[in-house]
């Protein structure tokens, strides 16, 4: 092996071996603690490595004793009550015998699960946490012994930093999907928008496919600019991971790429002021060691300022010819190039001090022989602690060529496969025994043909170890760069992530046969309501003819000649016990017949996918109005009808939401007054909100929540229903990406709203 080749390698495993005998002699002195961080997403997702390496940082300058723990909830790919249970259940048994001193939150999803389930599976436990979207105080009613760090993206800072750096560009297209995060992204920048004093056009690229947006993107001029947000899921439903798609947008595009979160900083993205998860777990873990050294939680004020910094990339400011001096202030600039101080001072200083001692050696060197003898055993000494650090490490590392020869290896990957380092070291990396499994080889082949071109590849292998045991691994090969920023070696890295492996097959089993039980209920539930309709309809028959032979025996006894008491004694049984009884039958056998109905078309909603679409909300709530025309003369009452926005979804379903809302407001209306229906609909930011509005008999305050339940009825002794009809249009409003609450008061009156997208 070159060492001169490999300054930057030496000087990180020196400073790892004197960081480890450093901590070795305090280890004893201080009490371990212990800090679990909760992470919404996966590993391997740049912004939850990013608040990983955060967190580190601040770590790294403390407590070595800290004993850290990490869950990743993997939630970009799964979600639902059944997934969180499930994860429940883990946490509960994994750390209910554990003492936690810290738990750190990272992103909503990880923050709803530990307000849902913080008494039960984490109680008395400090909480930090971070990556939490345009945060607000209302958020943690109700909950103490908590504090943390607010996300908030800036696109009015990167809208302005463009109109600095570029004041000549006349229209911005802004890169963002469809998701949650993107719509509220999409309105932030509709909001600067709208106070902008520039004339400068904005185009928003979001409801189309990634490769409709790349052929956009390949024809913009030198006047145009791009916002890249995000881009994880397009129209067509295709998924990406964000790099991939940035990826895809970046090599299509002529002018430069700004943004608004760092995913993409050494990728292609120029820049602007960005959203940081290195930066949000460096605050966490800040705050972390507050609570540590003593403080409360409750006594560390939540950072409500989002700590985003302004960030650009050198190498995409050369390539577009953008000038320095144009960023603003206080601006980070990555990959700027650098003196060999600034590059390495360690190994420079390191260098100056090799070349005095060598010239005092070669002074000694000239009276006796015997000091070179020395300076060479001191050498092969320190090549010694190199190599013995090199092997200790349980990374598999080794060192390509630019064709993929070895040419260094560790003793780590050579004992996984039961090799020699001769047998390895002169071998193409593809061809040796780590890859020689399934198509593993071909795929590494071409990960190290894209590594030699400059690029990251992480590919993931299955291998059978040579004692018959089967692992999955990550590998990872990078590029080298020397100091004229060309490649001039490549480095591997191969990590064990069989445990990880092991637990999404499990995981990814366990939600299919959640499916296919969902699949079998719904069957059960179709084959029991619609076989059970006839029986109900053959008794409603025999109901019917009991109901024409009480009504003949009725009439015979009326002409028949007998003892007058006893005719009296059998019509009064006739007309009021059995007349009663055939009444209760018939009335039952209608609401069993309406229930049935209701739980077949309650099933089929899941197999329904909606056709989504703009809508005319208003033509479609006004045709509903004249249906009920005649039933609002004949009760008196007033229906006031706003003009209503449009919004997005399946007209027939969003038709029966407004049907069964307006029908519930003419059932609950307090007789005792005139009653009033009010209906109206504003736009908020990328949604719309619509409100039917009556002056009924109103809902107590512990009945609000479950009114939305199946089978739940308000009244069930002076109303009909069946208890089915909110719980449906609860279901539609879900399949159509809205949602429906309340605002109630006991004898005044109900609020019913809808939320759509626009």
């Amino acid at each position: 092996m070159d060492f001169r080749k490999t300054p930057n390698v030496i000087s990180f495993l020196i400073c790892i071996f004197l960081l480890n005998t450093f901590s070795a002699n305090y280890a004893e002195e201080i009490e371990s603690k212990n800090i679990l961080i909760l992470h919404s997403y996966h590993q391997g997702y740049k912004w939850t490595d990013d608040i990983v390496s955060g967190i580190r940082s601040v770590f790294a300058k403390t407590d070595p004793e800290f004993i850290v723990h990490s869950e990743f909830m993997d939630t970009k790919k799964n979600l639902g009550e059944d997934y969180y249970k499930l994860l429940y259940d883990l946490y509960q048994k994994k750390y209910a015998n554990q003492k936690i001193d810290v738990l750190i939150v990272a992103d909503n999803n990880a923050l709803d699960f530990l307000l849902d389930n913080r008494e039960t599976c984490f109680p008395k436990i400090p909480v930090v946490f971070c990556g939490i979207n345009d945060f607000k105080n209302q958020d943690l009613k109700g909950n103490t012994n908590i504090t943390g760090v607010n996300e908030q993206s800036d696109p009015a800072g990167t809208i302005n930093a463009i109109l600095k750096i570029q004041p000549a560009v006349k229209k911005i297209h802004v890169i963002t999907d469809n998701s949650k995060t993107g719509r509220r992204t999409k309105a932030q920048i509709l909001d600067v928008v709208r106070n902008l004093k520039a004339k400068v056009k904005f185009k928003y690229l979001d409801r189309l496919s990634l490769f409709e947006i790349r052929d956009s993107l390949k024809s913009l001029s030198e006047d145009d600019v791009v916002i890249y947000t995000h881009f994880n899921r397009d129209i067509k439903e295709n998924v990406f991971e964000n790099y991939q798609s940035f990826s895809i947008l970046r090599n299509a595009s002529k002018v430069p790429i700004y943004g608004i979160w760092d995913f993409n900083m050494n990728q292609g993205l120029i820049g602007g002021l960005l959203t940081s998860g290195f930066y949000q777990g460096q605050k966490a873990a800040e705050i972390t060691m507050g609570i540590l050294n003593g403080k409360k939680a409750d006594d560390i004020p939540i950072v409500l300022k989002s700590p985003n910094v302004m960030m650009f990339d050198y190498n995409e400011l050369e390539r577009f010819n953008i000038d320095e001096s144009t960023l603003p202030e206080n601006s980070i600039l990555i990959n700027e190039p650098k003196t060999i101080y600034d590059e390495n001072p360690a190994f420079l200083i390191t260098v100056i001090i090799a070349f005095l001692i060598l010239s005092i050696v070669i002074v000694i060197l000239t009276l006796n022989i015997t000091k070179r003898k020395i300076a060479e055993a001191a050498k092969k000494e320190s090549e010694t602690k190199f190599k013995a650090i090199f092997d200790q490490t349980f990374v598999f590392v080794g060192l390509l060529d630019l064709k993929g020869v070895i040419y260094e290896v560790n003793k780590t990957a050579l004992e996984f496969i039961d090799k020699k380092y001769k047998e390895i070291v002169g071998n193409n990396f593809w061809e040796t025994d780590w890859f020689t499994y399934g198509n593993s080889d071909e795929k590494v082949h071409n990960a190290v043909i894209s590594a030699a071109s400059g690029n990251y590849e992480r590919i993931e292998i299955e291998k059978k170890s040579y004692v018959g045991d089967t692992h999955y691994f990550e590998v990872l090969i990078k590029p080298v760069f020397d100091e004229n920023k060309e490649i001039n070696m490549l480095l591997a890295e191969g990590r064990d992530i069989t445990i990880r492996k092991k637990a999404e097959q499990e995981r990814n089993k366990l939600t299919n046969e959640i499916i296919q039980k969902n699949k079998e209920l719904e069957q059960i539930v179709y084959i029991t309501s619609h076989d059970l309709r006839t029986p109900l309809v053959n008794i409603q028959g025999f109901g019917r003819e009991l109901i024409d032979s009480y009504n003949e025996i009725n009439d015979i006894i009326s002409e028949i000649e007998c003892n007058q008491e006893n005719k009296r004694k059998f019509l009064e049984i006739l007309n009021t016990d059995v007349r009663e009884s055939l009444s209760f039958i018939e009335k039952n056998i209608k609401r069993m017949d309406k229930l049935f109905s209701g739980i077949l078309l309650y099933s089929r909603l899941d197999k329904e996918k909606p056709n989504l679409k703009n809508m005319d909300v208003s033509n479609i709530v006004k045709k509903i109005i004249r249906d009920y025309d005649k039933v609002f003369t004949e009760k008196n009452i007033g229906v006031y009808l706003a003009e209503l926005p449009d919004a997005y979804g399946d007209e027939s379903q969003i038709q029966h939401v407004f049907k069964y809302l307006i029908d519930n407001a003419i059932k609950y209306l307090d007789k005792s007054r005139v009653g009033n229906i009010k209906i109206t609909g504003e736009t908020r930011h990328s949604d719309v909100v619509y409100c039917i509005e009556d002056n009924g008999i109103g809902i107590d305050e512990n009945q609000i929540d479950k009114i939305f339940n199946m089978f739940y009825r308000l009244n069930p002794d002076l109303t009909q229903g069946e208890g089915i009809g909110l719980a449906m249009v609860s279901k539609i409003l879900a399949k159509n990406n809205g949602e429906i609450w309340v605002e109630s008061e006991k004898n005044k009156g109900s609020r019913f709203f809808v939320k759509l997208s626009l």
